[in-house]
């Protein structure tokens, strides 16, 4: 089986809880999974590059809570 995938992209810094809670929105709404995209901290136009895989199932506070606590070096 597969599935559609869409990307988005947090442009405005690492992940907020809300960014995660909307990214599983429009997993359900549109019946994909999500892959959200940003830069580290300070880097928005380059740097590294993250990224996690959300589907409509996830639960916001365990993919919160998994997301990087450090950046760089």
């Amino acid at each position: 089986m597969i599935t559609e995938t869409r990307h988005y992209q947090v442009v405005d810094g690492i992940p907020s809880r809300q960014d995660i809670v909307d990214a599983i929105e429009a997993a359900k709404k549109h019946g994909c999974h999500v892959i959200l995209n940003w830069k580290g901290p300070g880097y928005q136009w380059h740097g590294d590059t993250y990224s996690r895989t959300i589907s409509p199932d996830d639960d916001p506070d365990k993919i919160f809570d998994s997301l990087p606590k450090t950046y760089g070096l």
